[in-house]
């Protein structure tokens, strides 16, 4: 085997020292991308959802005649009484 000299053996450990710099600090750049992209995404997909949800809330909310706001449009919907209900004397009799 041959014999590195000292500063051939330091040269191939600056070599080495330096790409795993530029490996680790290239990881690094490349995953804050990613990671903002994946960020960006998200946000995205949650101001659709609320959007959505909005729209929807708005939809129910300016339908008078749903179900669940009968009572809203028609005060008497759930209070029916019937007037001639216990009457037993007939006021057109003669």
């Amino acid at each position: 085997m041959e014999q590195v000299s000292s500063k051939n053996f330091l040269a191939l450990i600056g070599i080495g020292v330096g790409a795993l710099v530029l490996g680790v600090v290239g990881g690094y750049f490349s995953g804050v991308e990613q990671g903002k992209q994946r960020v960006l995404a998200e946000q995205a997909a949650e101001r659709e959802k609320a959007a959505a949800a909005a729209e929807a809330a708005l939809v129910e909310a300016a339908n008078p005649f749903a179900a669940e706001n009968q009572t809203a449009v028609n005060p008497f919907a759930g209070a029916y009484q019937n007037p001639f209900e216990g009457a037993t004397v007939n006021p057109f009799a003669q």
